[in-house]
């Protein structure tokens, strides 16, 4: 039974996802395959919402072995959402982390451990590096290729420092600056969120 990480640095015209996944990691308006391996004997899972919202249209989805169950991400819906699977996966809920997605030329914000999704909207490949003389925040190691009109999902070091760190954006073929228009783009990390207090009771 897979208890994998989903993380698919490549757009796939519909990346498959097991539904027994512990985390699975999607970006906004993403479309993917929910699949089962039957590994554990089960010919049939249903995918259900543990968590009040659900970036999807569909509440429930079945699923069954051989094809998979198309899901398409809503648009707007990143966030972190819990799912339950009948019959269950060993640890349950499980994580589904919707990724924000961002330009080639913007600049994502996001918190240490976090993830987010580039989307290169233009015709030929590119390749993100740091900039001069800055250090590289995200897990993956540098530079991160992204396809021509691809989407990639990355993730930030929960050890990179909070602030701005400076990327350089080329294209694949000759090494031109992709983000000419738009200055030098950066990745803005900020502290993770912290937990709000368990209210006390009073006697």
């Amino acid at each position: 039974m897979a208890t994998a990480k989903h993380l698919h640095l490549n757009d796939n015209p519909a990346p498959n996802i097991d539904v027994y996944s512990q985390t699975v990691v999607v970006y906004e308006g993403e479309t993917f395959d929910w699949t089962i391996s039957g590994q554990d004997g089960s010919s049939a899972v249903a995918v259900t919402k543990s968590s009040t919202t659900w970036p999807f249209t569909e509440t429930s989805f079945g699923v069954a072995l051989g094809n998979g169950t198309p899901a398409t991400v809503l648009a707007n819906s990143a966030g972190l959402y819990q799912f339950q699977c009948t019959p269950p996966a060993p640890i349950t809920p499980q994580n589904l982390i919707v990724a924000k997605v961002y330009y080639q030329c913007s600049d994502p914000q996001v918190p240490q451990g976090g993830y987010f999704a580039w989307q290169n909207t233009l015709n030929e490949a590119i390749v993100v590096k740091a900039g001069h003389n800055q250090t590289w925040p995200l897990v993956q190691s540098a530079p991160v290729v992204i396809p021509p009109n691809s989407t990639v999902i990355v993730q930030v070091s929960t050890s990179a420092t909070v602030g701005d760190h400076g990327i350089g954006v080329t294209m694949q073929q000759g090494g031109a600056g992709a983000c000419a228009q738009a200055g030098t783009p950066k990745i803005i990390v900020t502290a993770p969120p912290i937990p709000k207090p368990k209210p006390k009771h009073s006697h």
